[in-house]
């Protein structure tokens, strides 16, 4: 393969992530191809999804406005699947937005800067002197050689570019089924008002506030409505763990969608695998750069990427700003430990509970949120994509929970000392560069991570929350 263009950067994936990363790499005056297999018009996420504020904060981008952001700063209403148990978190630090428009937003903005976009699939990586130095692209009038310094990997789950580099495989593979969630995420308008409004005071919910469902179809899965106020549309997502013999998200969600004739017209979404394990420890090397799902950069507790891969990208274009060579070891180094010690803990604490939750029944969830040990203040914190911060008052107030409930809290409490436990370690510690040393971390990870207390329990979904909310008011 010959050569035709020497750029400083090859961005593999056009969707947010990848958008924000060519803008900050292109606005540090740096020759950016951003390169996506549908085209800078089709690339990314096509529904709505939630966003902390402070990760449009943490990487330098506005916070999203309408019609952008569909809706935002509402309650959420927690609920169990055939249960009238119901905890409000309020005030939610975050945004529902269209992934449509951000992605538009960053690409314009990665394009004002000098950054190109391709379409086009990689289909191989040349490597030399320990690093990529050469990637082919297959496009629809041809073959393209890309000889860049660095190449970021934004290509999601796929991982285009790692996969096909040697030097991943060990300590980045590919996720397996039980470490992936079957999600699907669609707008309607709202067919009949007054019947939605219904529905909302029915789960004690206004129009604005979000309503979620835990254990529709077993321990990890999840049915949730977004709101806004005027009722003119809907958004509902949900998710599950195909693996442990689990309908599909988008299972859950047609069945829901079917039972409520309150939902009309469908306007657009989509579906997709999210990777819900803890992040690689090797998030960098050989010329590469990996950042959201590629590096599985998700808050796996509810399978949000969106934020994470955004700060991923700013921490990225940070880590290299200073060095003339942007795929030089060192700023590569510096970017994969940066991003561990910031956000690596609560992440891979994010995983333990995921583990933990997927465990449980039904009847245990709602037993925990009963009991309070699961409560309003633990939502919070995993909306928000926090490290914990533990105020006194509660703490003792959970003490106190735990004293009347011992059997309950004895199944929380390992896996709460497994989150706090990965906190501490990556916020003191970065993942080895040498890899005998990489592989013991790794190992240590996981056992963290892994453990659950029994085996997951499959139990096949009966009725969407709806329609068991209707079959109980016509028994009454």
């Amino acid at each position: 393969m010959s050569v035709r263009e020497h750029v400083d950067v090859v961005v593999v994936g056009a969707g947010s992530t990848g958008s924000a990363a060519a803008a900050f790499l292109a606005e540090q005056g740096r020759s950016v191809m951003v390169v996506d297999r549908r085209g800078r018009a089709r690339a990314g996420a096509r529904w709505v999804n939630g966003v902390p504020l402070w990760c449009f904060d943490r990487a330098g981008i506005a916070r999203p406005v309408e019609p952008e952001r569909f809706s935002g700063g509402h309650d959420f209403l927690v609920g169990v699947h055939e249960s009238d148990v119901r905890i409000r978190v309020r005030g939610v630090e975050g945004v529902d937005l269209d992934m449509r428009a951000l992605t538009a937003r960053l690409a314009g903005r990665a394009e004002r800067a000098g950054a190109r976009f391709l379409e086009g699939t990689v289909t191989a990586v040349t490597l030399a002197t320990g690093r990529v130095t050469e990637l082919s692209i297959e496009t629809p009038s041809g073959r393209l050689g890309l000889a860049p310094r660095l190449v970021v990997d934004a290509s999601g789950l796929s991982g285009a570019v790692r996969r096909r580099v040697p030097g991943f495989a060990e300590l980045c593979p590919t996720p397996t089924e039980e470490d992936l969630c079957a999600a699907a995420q669609h707008q309607y308008r709202i067919a009949d008002e007054t019947a939605f409004r219904a529905f909302l005071r029915d789960h004690d919910a206004t129009p604005g506030d979000s309503v979620g469902w835990l254990g529709v179809a077993g321990g990890y899965s999840t049915l949730t409505l977004f709101t806004e106020p005027t009722c003119r549309e809907v958004g509902v997502l949900t998710g599950s763990i195909r693996a442990l013999g689990h309908p599909s998200g988008a299972q859950i969600l047609r069945r829901f969608v079917e039972a409520q004739p309150w939902i009309g017209e469908h306007l657009y979404g989509g579906q997709g695998a999210i990777p819900i394990r803890r992040p690689f420890v090797r998030l960098a090397g050989f010329g590469v750069a990996l950042v959201g799902d590629a590096g599985c950069q998700v808050y796996a507790a509810h399978g949000s990427g969106v934020g994470m891969g955004l700060v991923a990208s700013r921490i990225l274009s940070d880590s290299v700003s200073r060095s003339q060579d942007p795929g030089h070891p060192r700023a590569l180094r510096r970017y994969e430990r940066r991003f561990h010690r910031r956000h690596g803990g609560v992440l891979a604490g994010s995983d333990a509970f995921r583990r933990f939750s997927q465990a449980l029944e039904r009847d245990d969830i709602e037993a925990l949120l009963r009991s309070g040990l699961l409560d309003a203040e633990l939502f919070a914190m995993g909306l928000s994509q926090k490290p914990a911060r533990v105020r006194p008052a509660w703490l003792l107030a959970q003490i106190g929970r735990a004293v009347r409930e011992p059997a309950r809290a004895r199944q929380v409490a390992p896996a709460v000392l497994r989150v706090l436990a990965l906190q501490t370690l990556l916020r003191r510690v970065a993942p080895p560069r040498s890899l005998p040393a990489a592989r013991l971390f790794d190992r240590l990870l996981s056992h963290l991570t892994g453990g659950q207390d029994r085996p997951p329990q499959v139990r096949e979904i009966v009725a969407p929350p709806g329609e068991h909310v209707q079959s109980a008011q016509a028994a009454r």
